[in-house]
């Protein structure tokens, strides 16, 4: 909290600077630029309130004395610091305070009829002609450039306050407005921290700027997907742990029975037992480590022959089905290049058949497909088994995920093939999914994107064996 209190009063203290240097700036450029038309109408202005005072000061001469007169024209000198005078036969007759050099300079220079200014290093006076022949001078100090923004001396200091109130007010806002999401993300990164993944930055940010709510949204959906991995490291070891368990307990009991079995000939069964549950063991732990290393794969960077990679494997596949009756058949064929690992691709491909041939009935064959769209590559493998319950398509290639009404333990699958299939497909920044085939069966689809159009496509149909 103290890092986020220091970059909020940082913030502040800078727009407050800024917005005080605009204002100082604004101020000379004021000052030093003075357009014709808006010296015309200040001069004006200042030529009329002039010629008022004065009219009004030889009024109260009239009624009131010169005593009374020259009062006034001392309050007004003391409230804006121009001093007044009113020159008659070439003398002055009422004034705020001792004619200086200038005002006498003014009225010996000036013409009758005439408007006349006499600037004198800081210090100016204006001449007007009256109606009745006398003459009006007012002696004022020239204005600074703050003055001539700000007004006179005397208000300089409430306007000085005010303009700085006003940028104290608007930096804060702007801080407070710019370090609000900082503070957001810190908080749901201490919640995340202390294990509540839950949390969701984007509500709170509704009314921020579009960058803000986009780094927010891509703040949420990080903190999704560390649940999503966590979830799924959670469920793996679950499932791992449950997966294990079954074939160490019947290594025991046939260890067991092996010990108490009398001679060579009764111990015999029980061995072979302990080395098929050895064999399941280490083939599942395979699976596993295969598994795990694809989901550290990093980024493709080779380029492989998808096409002969896929007809190789089939060969090997309808190599193996035929002994039980099956088949395995490539029903097109054709050169895709596309980016890809042959290691990784391989795993994915071949846990695809062998899951389509296990579940495929005998005297059926498993038809495999390969297509191009516009920036990918599919390769579709359908079998003729009994399927999949709509709800579970997506879920069969969760680790360890088994169909009731098909995948139980005498299919002599562990529910990891297809995940491998999955993993596979991440990695090459493609996917897979499944589906029922309106004739029987399921199709899997292992879609890859491509990086250059295919050549050398001959559009056959022939079976693979």
């Amino acid at each position: 909290m103290t890092a986020l209190r220091g970059l909020f009063l940082r913030i502040f203290l800078w727009f407050w600077v800024a917005l005080t240097l605009v204002g100082a700036a604004s101020a000379i450029v004021y000052g030093v630029s003075e357009p014709d038309e808006r010296w015309r109408r200040q001069r004006s202005l200042f030529d009329e309130t002039l010629l008022g005072h004065a009219e009004a000061a030889l009024e109260v001469l009239a009624h009131e004395g010169e005593e009374r007169a020259n009062q006034r024209l001392r309050a007004l000198y003391e409230r804006s610091d121009v001093a007044i005078f009113i020159e008659r036969d070439d003398r002055v007759l009422l004034g705020a305070l001792s004619p200086e050099r200038i005002v006498e300079r003014a009225i010996a220079e000036a013409q009758r009829e005439e408007r006349y200014e006499l600037r004198i290093g800081s210090r100016v006076a204006v001449v007007l002609p009256l109606e009745n022949g006398d003459r009006v001078i007012a002696a004022r100090s020239r204005r600074t450039i703050v003055e001539r923004f700000f007004g006179s001396r005397s208000t300089l200091p409430v306007r000085l306050a005010i303009m700085l109130l006003i940028g104290g007010v608007v930096a804060f806002g702007l801080a407070r407005y710019l370090s609000r999401p900082l503070r957001q993300f810190r908080g749901a990164a201490q919640r995340i921290a202390a294990g509540d993944l839950d949390v969701r930055v984007t509500p709170a940010l509704r009314g921020a700027t579009e960058e803000v709510v986009e780094v927010a949204h891509d703040f949420d959906r990080m903190a999704e997907r560390i649940a999503q991995l966590l979830e799924a490291q959670q469920r793996l070891l679950r499932d791992v742990s449950h997966e294990l368990r079954s074939p160490l307990a019947r290594l025991r009991v046939a260890l067991e029975l092996a010990r108490d079995a009398k001679g060579p000939d009764h111990a015999a069964p029980h061995l072979d037992r302990i080395e098929l549950e050895t064999e399941r063991l280490s083939d599942l732990i395979g699976q596993i480590l295969t598994l795990t290393r694809l989901e550290a794969e990093g980024p493709v960077r080779e380029e492989l022959e998808l096409g002969a990679l896929v007809a190789e494997l089939v060969q090997d596949a309808d190599y193996e089905a035929r002994g039980s009756a099956r088949e395995v058949a490539l029903e097109s064929e054709g050169r895709w290049q596309i980016p890809g690992r042959s290691d990784v691709l391989r795993w994915a491909i071949e846990n695809v058949l062998r899951n389509a041939v296990r579940f495929t009935p005998e005297g059926t064959k498993v038809q495999v497909t390969i297509r191009e769209g516009r920036d990918a590559v599919e390769v579709a493998v359908r079998d003729h088994g009994p399927g999949v319950p709509e709800d579970e398509l997506e879920a069969i290639f969760r680790p360890f995920y088994r169909v009731s009404t098909a995948r139980d333990r005498k299919s002599g699958g562990s529910g990891v093939g297809l995940a491998i299939a999955s993993s596979a497909a991440q990695v090459h920044g493609g996917s897979i999914s499944a589906r029922n085939h309106p004739d029987g069966g399921l199709v899997v689809t292992l879609r890859l994107p491509k990086r250059r159009e295919p050549t050398g496509r001959t559009g056959r149909r022939a079976a693979v064996v």
